[in-house]
């Protein structure tokens, strides 16, 4: 059968040839194989269950694989481009509201802006508050809105966030010299906590060494009388509190300043010599026990994330035994002030006689609704476990 189909096939390319155009040179057994059984573009995706290592017939990356540098004497060209064009991309834009106005929420679910800076066309969109990302559910007023889930923030200025837009570039504001290298300073905008947040992940996701997660900074423009537009500099340490990179660079001699200039993350370039990256390499990173999460508000486009769970507030469990344990936790410690003693709280309010002592609860508990707890090294939910594959255009051995 398969000798009949590509038959037809070699006709089916004398007819194209024919006809003025250029024949394709594989058979179709070729191209099924090499597609999995399927049509696919260099950089699409696929999963299996079982590991299957690259060949000529199966040219598609394992992101489980070990982190390595690619080269095309292995890899197609169009492949590594593709890796060598993928940047951080946050699928939103930022707005501020207003100049100076900033908004308070003290209780769920209304917050309080010091001027007139909503409008009713606000109402499903979502707003940035110091990293706190909602969506507005209800217009009041030019100084009122509701939204879900929103307990107590402090005043802050409004960004909204325009999800129709994507941000692929960010804003530095100085540089300063630092021996051989450079603090590139970025603009303090809900954008550049997005970008400093995804870089500090990735660093954590891949092992937390800079010798192994390398990635590269491009200026999109001149920048004072050092830096040209294009050039591109290995990123050597990621300062977030300050809202700095570091890049390797020893031609800046002086501190300055000379406003803003736009740059572009590149996570995959590999850089040997000079100031651009090698065309014919490029980096990639292992990706294991690493499920799917969309890109959105926290997580910028070609990143990669820990395991985490949401954050919980857990009291510490010593209260006043006078007070009937307001400030204990439930299965927490409680302070006997008249004899110092530590007694558990159990939710009476009676003597001392009716708290025994006994220790707090430490690990997870069953109880009556959720069950008995599953625990594990890694927070997550249920999930296929197999094998990921990114598709490479042709492989050489």
């Amino acid at each position: 059968m398969v000798a009949i189909v590509n038959t037809m096939w070699n006709n089916i390319k004398t007819y194209i040839a024919g006809n003025g155009a250029s024949a394709p040179s594989k058979t179709l057994e070729e191209i099924v194989n090499e597609y999995g059984g399927a049509l696919a573009a260099v950089g699409d995706t696929k999963t299996r269950d079982d590991y299957v290592s690259p060949s000529s017939t199966h040219p598609w990356k394992c992101l489980q694989d070990p982190t390595a540098i690619l080269t095309t004497a292995n890899w197609s060209q169009e492949y590594i481009t593709h890796k060598n064009n993928l940047k951080i991309d946050i699928p939103w834009q930022a707005t501020r509201l207003g100049t100076t106005e900033t908004v308070t929420a003290s209780a769920d679910p209304t917050l309080t802006a010091s001027g007139s800076i909503f409008s009713a066309g606000d109402v499903g969109k979502r707003i940035w508050l110091d990293g706190i990302v909602r969506k507005i559910q209800s217009y009041t007023s030019g100084t009122e809105i509701e939204m879900d889930d929103l307990t107590t923030v402090a005043a802050v200025a409004t960004y909204i966030l325009d999800e129709t837009a994507h941000t692929t570039q960010f804003t530095a504001e100085s540089i300063t010299d630092d021996t051989d290298n450079v603090l590139v300073t970025f603009e303090d905008t809900p954008e550049t906590e997005a970008l400093f947040t995804a870089l500090a992940e990735m660093l954590a996701f891949y092992g937390g060494l800079y010798s192994e997660f390398q990635p590269v900074m491009k200026f999109t423009a001149n920048y004072g009388t050092e830096i040209s537009a294009d050039e591109e500099f290995i990123i050597t340490n990621i300062d977030a509190v300050n809202r700095q990179l570091k890049i390797a660079n020893s031609d800046v001699t002086a501190n300055y300043s000379t406003g803003t200039v736009s740059v572009e993350i590149y996570p995959c370039r590999v850089i040997e010599t000079g100031k651009a990256h090698t065309t014919t390499k490029a980096r990639h990173y292992q990706k294991w026990d690493a499920g799917f999460i969309s890109a959105g508000a926290y997580f910028a486009g070609g990143g990669a994330t820990r395991g985490a769970m949401q954050g919980h507030l857990f009291l510490s469990g010593l209260g006043d035994y006078g007070n009937g344990g307001v400030n204990s936790s439930r299965y927490g410690y409680q302070v006997d002030p008249d004899n110092n003693t530590v007694k558990r709280y159990d939710g009476d309010t009676g003597s001392a006689s009716t708290f025994p002592a006994g220790g707090k609860t430490s690990a997870p508990k069953t109880d009556s609704v959720d069950g008995t707890p599953n625990t594990h090294q890694l927070t997550h939910g249920p999930g296929d476990v197999g094998y990921k594959y990114e598709y490479a255009g042709s492989y050489t051995a």
